[in-house]
């Protein structure tokens, strides 16, 4: 592990390298969204999330862009969880936009970052600031997506899916380098179920065994479904 648990502790004690990166908290449904803007490469991070006494945070969540990184949370009280998000492999995070994780939750108040730790691939600490909003109950969300089945597959999955309001989705495939290997829908649909057939190749060529994750998207809400290919 490039990263491990030790080495993010080790990130405290090092100099800050300035950069342009910032970590925000923004609410999809009734998920929030981790979205790290960075300038700097990025090996790994820590932080504290906190809400409110009137919110409650469910189970953390690999984000778009950590899809095959480690992301863990505790809850440290009833209010706090501390977050640590690293990569099992020689993975980093190049200059870019998007989430790294996904936290769904209850209720409505205000959330926030604390003791955020920006860590680049050689463990020199970054300069990152930070932004939290105010959370709002929304208890149905736009889409869902179901489990694809089979579970795990060979050499085709389904994937059914449920749209609740008019607007553009998309629905793609990722391995877990986070590499699009295939996209299932990309287009204005109306409100419905809709189903999707999966066959798991790459311009052509056939996929090796190992996870894959399903995304489905419309507007700012964003689905995930892990996948196991077993050949």
């Amino acid at each position: 592990m490039r990263l491990g648990w030790m080495l993010i502790a080790s990130l405290l004690l090092v100099g800050t390298t300035v950069g342009g990166n910032k970590l925000t908290v923004q609410q999809s449904g009734n998920e929030l969204r981790l979205v790290l803007s960075n300038e700097d490469v990025v090996g790994g991070l820590q932080m504290r999330v906190s809400v409110s006494s009137s919110v409650s945070l469910g189970n953390i969540t690999q984000g778009r862009r950590t899809l095959g990184w480690i992301v863990a949370g505790h809850m440290i009280n009833d209010t706090t969880m501390s977050v640590v998000i690293i990569s099992s492999t020689d993975h980093q995070l190049p200059s870019g936009t998007g989430e790294v994780a996904v936290i769904p939750f209850s209720g409505s108040g205000f959330v926030g970052l604390a003791d955020v730790v920006l860590g680049s691939p050689d463990a020199q600490g970054l300069d990152v600031s930070t932004e939290g909003t105010w959370l709002r109950d929304d208890s149905t969300p736009s889409i869902t997506l179901e489990q694809n089945f089979p579970n795990p597959f060979n050499p085709s999955t389904q994937l059914r899916y449920t749209v609740r309001k008019p607007g553009h989705v998309r629905l793609a495939i990722y391995d877990i380098t986070g590499r699009e290997v295939s996209v299932l829908a990309d287009a204005e649909v109306a409100p419905g179920t809709f189903s999707a057939n999966w066959v798991a190749q790459h311009n052509g060529a056939t996929l090796a065994s190992g996870t894959y994750f399903a995304r489905l998207s419309m507007g700012g809400e964003v689905k995930v479904t892990r996948m196991v290919l077993a050949r």
